[in-house]
């Protein structure tokens, strides 16, 4: 009778730290996944507001050009493939929040510049 009696505390007890290792793994993944989310979260942000140009000389100089048909996103990915800007996502929640509005034309971008100021540029147009 002790032994049986032995034996399911041994089984509890098994059952309990497995638990409790369970839960300490699940909690270690969620704290990492939140510092990924908060780590990157911030980079955006910080991007967002203090956009700096890619390079300090303008090792990348494009003629772009805009028509009515181009939308922000599109002309934002296409100069991050040309290695003008680092974040076309950035661009684009940039022109949003500061409601700009791209005017069609050709213009010189490079990558010294600012994604600030290529969207400024491409508001005020020609």
């Amino acid at each position: 009778m002790e032994e049986q009696k032995r034996e399911v505390d041994y089984q509890k007890w098994t059952w309990k730290v497995l638990e409790y290792t369970a839960k300490a793994v699940m909690g270690i993944i969620v704290i990492a996944f939140l510092y990924q989310g908060i780590t990157k979260g911030y980079a955006f942000g910080y991007e967002l507001f203090h956009s700096e140009p890619l390079t300090k000389e303008a090792e990348v100089s494009i003629e772009l050009e805009v028509t009515e048909e181009d939308s922000v996103l599109e002309i934002g990915k296409w100069l991050e493939q040309q290695s003008v800007l680092s974040s076309a996502l950035v661009f684009w929640a940039q022109a949003y929040i500061y409601e700009l509005n791209i005017q069609p034309g050709v213009y010189q971008v490079s990558s010294d510049m600012s994604s600030k100021e290529i969207l400024t540029m491409l508001d005020l147009g020609n």
